[in-house]
C-alpha cells in the first residue's frame, strides 16, 4: 500500500508536465489573449524556431514605449527605438547611439571599442564603418538633418543634406555638399569633392573630382590634378603632376599647367585639330598634306590685287576696353574678297596664313621683273657714261626711248641744269612784272 500511495503522485505529475509541454508547444491549444481582445489568436503563444503559423495581424516586437534589443552571443547588435514621428534603427556594435531626441535615424552597422558610430541629428544615416557621424552633434537635432555617411572611417557629414560616400577622414561641413570619397577630403556650402587626397572645396556649388591638394574656393570654381587652386569665382584650373600650384585669381578664367603640352581634337579619330607643343608659345594646326583634298591653284599676283583692296584698320573689340587695339581686317570683308573659311563673321588662322603666303608670292614675280627692268636700265647709264651707243631691240621694253648717238653724260647733266636755270630766270622775270 504504501508503495502504491507513492507511485500516484508520480504519474499524475508525469502527466502534468506531458499536457503542459504539450500545450505550449502547440498554439491553437491555447486561448485568446483576454487581456487584448485585438490580439491575433496565436499572441499569447511562444515563437518557435520552427516556424510559425501567424495571421494578418500577427507581428513580433513590444506593445510599449520601450526599445527592442535583439542580442547576439549576449551582446546587442540590434536596437530599435520608439518615437513618436519615426523610430530609430541602430545597428552594428552595442555602444552605436543615436543622440537623445533625434528621430528617424539609422545606423546600419559597423562600430568598434573606441570608434563607434552615430547620428545626432533627425533622419540621419551611417550605412556601416566606424567611427563615423552623422550630424554636427551640437544641442539641436534639427539643423543637420539628413546627413548620410555611406561608411568609411571617421568620416563626418555635418550639415543639412550632406552625403560622405565613404573614405577615411573626410568632412561635409556646409548644407548639401558631397563627399564621394577618397582621403582627408572637405566640401562645404553645396560643393561636391569626387575623391582623391586633401582637397577642400570651399566655394558655393564648387566642383573637385579628385587629385591631391587641389582648392576650389571661388563660387562655380572648378579644379582638379595636382595643386590647382580655383580663387576666383568661375575659374576652372587644372594642374598636371608638377608639385607647384597653379593658381587662378581672376573671375571666370581658365587656366591650365600641361608642361607635356595641349592638344585639342576637332574629329572623333583624332586626325584634325591644334596643339600647343611642350614648352611652346604658339598653336599649330594639322597641315598633313595626306589629310587634304581638291587642291586648287592660287595666282598670287590676284590674291595681293585683292589683299590691296581689303580695308586694314585697328580697332578693338566691345568686349574689351577701348585701349585694348588690334589691326587687322574684318571676316566680312575677308570673305567677299576671298571666300574661304567656314563663315563670313570668322577668320581662321590658317586662311590668313594662306592669303599672307599667296600674296607674298604675288609681290615676289614683281619684284623680280622690277629687279630685270632695273638691271637693265644699270646697263643702259653705265654705256651711256662710257659713250658707247647701244641699240634697243624688239624685245627691250626696259626703256620707252633710244639713244642712238653717244653723249657724255656730263654734257646732259649740264644741259639739263642749263636749261632749269633759263626757266627759273624767266619764271622769276615774270613775277616781277605782274
Amino acid at each position: 500500500m504504501k508503495t502504491q500511495s507513492k507511485s500516484v503522485p508520480v504519474f499524475v505529475a508525469i502527466a502534468f508536465m506531458t499536457f503542459a509541454l504539450v500545450w505550449m508547444l502547440n498554439p491553437m491549444a491555447q486561448p485568446t489573449n483576454a487581456a487584448n481582445p485585438n490580439l491575433a489568436p496565436e499572441a499569447a503563444a511562444p515563437w518557435t524556431v520552427q516556424g510559425n503559423s501567424i495571421s494578418a495581424r500577427s507581428f513580433l516586437g513590444t506593445t510599449n514605449n520601450k526599445a527592442l534589443i535583439v542580442k547576439v552571443n549576449n551582446q546587442r547588435v540590434l536596437k530599435l527605438e520608439p518615437k513618436t514621428t519615426s523610430p530609430n534603427i541602430i545597428g552594428g556594435y552595442k555602444d552605436n547611439v543615436v543622440t537623445s531626441g533625434a528621430y528617424g535615424a539609422t545606423i546600419g552597422g559597423g562600430g568598434a571599442a573606441g570608434w563607434t558610430n552615430g547620428v545626432t541629428d533627425n533622419y540621419g544615416t551611417v550605412g556601416g564603418g566606424y567611427n563615423n557621424q552623422a550630424g554636427n552633434n551640437n544641442s539641436d537635432p534639427a539643423d543637420a538633418s539628413y546627413a548620410t555617411v555611406g561608411g568609411g572611417i571617421s568620416n563626418k557629414a555635418a550639415a543639412r543634406y550632406t552625403v560622405i560616400g565613404g573614405g577615411f577622414y573626410n568632412t561635409a561641413s556646409g548644407d548639401y555638399a558631397t563627399v564621394a570619397g577618397g582621403n582627408s577630403n572637405t566640401a562645404n556650402n553645396s560643393a561636391t569633392v569626387g575623391g582623391g587626397y586633401s582637397n577642400n572645396a570651399d566655394g558655393f556649388y564648387a566642383a573637385i573630382p579628385g587629385g591631391y591638394d587641389n582648392g576650389a574656393n571661388g563660387y562655380y570654381s572648378f579644379a582638379a590634378g595636382r595643386r590647382a587652386k580655383a580663387s576666383n569665382q568661375g575659374c576652372f584650373v587644372w594642374g598636371d603632376a608638377t608639385d607647384a600650384d597653379i593658381t587662378c585669381n581672376t573671375d571666370n578664367r581658365w587656366r591650365i599647367r600641361a608642361s607635356g603640352g595641349v592638344y585639342f581634337y576637332s574629329s572623333s579619330d583624332l586626325s584634325t585639330g591644334s596643339y600647343l607643343a611642350a614648352g611652346s608659345g604658339s598653336w599649330s594646326s594639322v597641315s598633313d598634306r595626306q589629310l587634304k583634298n581638291n587642291f586648287a591653284p592660287t595666282d598670287g599676283r590676284e590674291v595681293l590685287a585683292r589683299l590691296t583692296q581689303i580695308p586694314i584698320a585697328t580697332w578693338n573689340y566691345k568686349t574689351q576696353d577701348a585701349s585694348i587695339r588690334h589691326i587687322g581686317p574684318t571676316a566680312q570683308d575677308f570673305y567677299t574678297a576671298f571666300a574661304v573659311g567656314e563663315d563670313d563673321t570668322h577668320i581662321s588662322t590658317v586662311d590668313a596664313d594662306g592669303v599672307a603666303l599667296a600674296a607674298i608670292q604675288g609681290l615676289y614675280e614683281i619684284v623680280r621683273e622690277k629687279d630685270k627692268q632695273i638691271a637693265a636700265l644699270e646697263t643702259r647709264v653705265a654705256a651711256l657714261e662710257k659713250g658707247t651707243p647701244r641699240e634697243t631691240t624688239a624685245n627691250d621694253d626696259s626703256l620707252a626711248f633710244a639713244v642712238p648717238f653717244s653723249i657724255p653724260l656730263a654734257s646732259l647733266l649740264t644741259a639739263a641744269a642749263l636749261a632749269t636755270g633759263v626757266g627759273l630766270g624767266r619764271y622769276v622775270q615774270r613775277k616781277k612784272q605782274k
